[in-house]
C-alpha cells in the first residue's frame, strides 16, 4: 500500500465516471434535457467529494501501487456500462483526466 492511499482518487473516479455518462447522454440527443437529470443530479454528491480532497489526488497518483490500481478498476468496473471489459483502464485515465481538467479548471490544483 502506498504512503497516500487511494480515498481521493476513488471519489474522483467516481465522478469522472458520472460525468461521461452525463456528458454521453447530452449527446446522444444532441440536447440537454429533461432525460439527463438524473445524470446531472449523479454529479453533485462526487463533485462535493472531489472538490474536498482534490488537491490529495496529484500525490495519491504518483504514489500508486499495482493493487491500488486493481482497486481503481474494481471501483469503476460496476458502475461503467459504456465500455468493454478490455477498454476499462483506457476509461479509468479517461474518467481521470477529465476530473483533472475540473479541478484545475476551478484552481484546485495545478
Amino acid at each position: 500500500m502506498s504512503v497516500h492511499g487511494i480515498k481521493e482518487t476513488k471519489e474522483a473516479l467516481v465522478l469522472g465516471v458520472a460525468l461521461i455518462k452525463a456528458g454521453k447522454s447530452a449527446l446522444a440527443n444532441g440536447k440537454i434535457g429533461i432525460e439527463d437529470l438524473p445524470y446531472l443530479f449523479s454529479l453533485i454528491s462526487p463533485l462535493q467529494a472531489a472538490i474536498e480532497g482534490g488537491y490529495k489526488i496529484p500525490a495519491e497518483l504518483a504514489d500508486l501501487q499495482p493493487e491500488e490500481w486493481d482497486e481503481l478498476l474494481s471501483v469503476a468496473a460496476p458502475i461503467i456500462d459504456l465500455v468493454t471489459p478490455d477498454a476499462l483502464e483506457d476509461f479509468v485515465w479517461k474518467a481521470l483526466a477529465a476530473v483533472k481538467l475540473l479541478l484545475e479548471s476551478i484552481g484546485l490544483i495545478k
